[in-house]
């Protein structure tokens, strides 16, 4: 099985586990973000973090660098669906939640969303 196959699974069952969430922050309680716990419940992992870098190889592939605020940074080709988000958060200089199988690379990704957080 291509691991394209295995992140559309894991976003799949990720989807039915994660249900309806309402989350409310008003009280500025420090939770776990609901999306982190039902990816860490069906075995993924996650990161906030930033994209300095997006762009096109000239193949006209997607790609991307990811730097989580734990440290490191993770260049590789994104699916054409999460490179438009990250190419969001560059230019409105947000962070980006990626959920993902294993590394953070482009063809383990399962969710990518801007976030605030």
């Amino acid at each position: 099985m291509s691991s394209r196959v295995g992140a559309a699974d894991n976003a799949q069952a990720l989807l039915q586990s994660l249900g309806s969430v309402q989350q409310d922050a008003r009280d500025g309680s420090a939770t776990v973000h609901p999306l982190v716990a039902a990816a860490q419940g069906q075995g993924l992992m996650s990161a906030f973090g930033t994209i300095p870098y997006a762009g096109r190889w000239a193949t006209g592939e997607p790609a991307v660098t990811f730097n989580p605020a734990e440290g490191g940074s993770y260049a590789s080709t994104w699916p054409e669906w999460a490179y438009e988000i990250s190419k969001a958060a560059l230019l409105a200089d947000k962070r980006v939640l990626l959920v993902y199988e294993n590394e953070p690379f482009g063809e383990n990704l399962v969710y990518v969303s801007l976030t605030t957080l």
